[in-house]
């Protein structure tokens, strides 16, 4: 596909992902919350961040505009930065509709509910391949770096969050449910293994705070929603809340071990 017709069909895959986002925020039908008769809801799982947490969407869609808008002008699709991520970046604008389509017409379906685990597992798997494009060379301006950098690192960020809540809520709608003591035990464990994972993409994106944000964004709207609602769990709650601060703390830690390994390095 030619450099000009790059902006077309990341515009194209935009506007697939745009027309997902009218139905998933229920204005052509019903918003996602109660999709697959409410699995995916706020009060769903030990996993579900707080309804509040779902904001964050309205930030992302707003970056992916900007994108899009931005690759119109200039040379700026021409640059080999942003040619190396733009497939992937557009298969996540079409998976992202196509995530929430699935969800607008799953009606209680637990195949369907599965099936969009699979889609935001390919999600995020196009999120990642973009991240790792984009962590290669540097962005040749602020306005590329946030832009670009900035809104698809938030766009993984709460991807890589909402892929366990997804999990979480098909495993359950399949009959999951294990005692409080053992559901917490488990819930608990994937929120450290989601900190784990914040952690080694800031060792290996470049200590990258949107990321971070994002990821810490969704991990503390989990710790709100076990402490304030139900499904009630003071336990991941905590546990949710020290994901967060390590989250977040993540990508400091990650520069100033980047910074000193120069300075070793200029040293010998």
């Amino acid at each position: 596909m030619g450099n000009r017709n790059r902006p077309v069909a990341i515009t194209a895959a935009a506007g697939i992902a745009s027309g997902g986002l009218v139905l998933g925020f229920g204005l052509l039908g019903v918003p996602v919350s109660s999709g697959f008769g409410g699995a995916l809801s706020a009060n769903a799982t030990l996993l579900s961040p707080a309804s509040a947490a779902f904001s964050i969407w309205s930030l992302i869609y707003l970056g992916l505009s900007g994108f899009v808008g931005w690759l119109w002008f200039g040379d700026h699709f021409d640059r080999p930065r942003i040619e190396t991520v733009n497939v992937p970046a557009a298969w996540s604008l079409i998976l992202n509709g196509l995530w929430l389509v699935v969800v607008q017409f799953g009606g209680d379906s637990l195949a369907a509910l599965w099936l969009s685990v699979a889609v935001i597992v390919a999600l995020e798997v196009s999120l990642a391949v973009t991240m790792i494009g984009l962590a290669g060379v540097a962005a040749a301006d602020p306005v590329e770096l946030v832009v670009v950098d900035g809104t698809f690192g938030l766009y993984f960020g709460w991807t890589t969050v909402a892929v366990a809540a997804n999990i979480a809520a098909a495993a359950r709608a399949s009959g999951l449910r294990p005692a409080q003591f053992s559901a917490e035990l488990v819930a608990s464990a994937a929120v450290l293994v989601l900190a784990l994972v914040g952690v080694i993409f800031a060792r290996n994106l470049g200590g990258r705070f949107s990321i971070a944000a994002a990821m810490g964004w969704g991990l503390g709207w989990i710790a709100a929603g076990r402490i304030t609602a139900e499904p009630a769990s003071i336990v991941v709650g905590t546990v949710a809340g020290l994901a967060t601060l390590l989250v977040l703390s993540a990508p400091v830690m990650a520069r100033i071990r980047a910074a000193r390994l120069r300075v070793s390095q200029a040293q010998d």
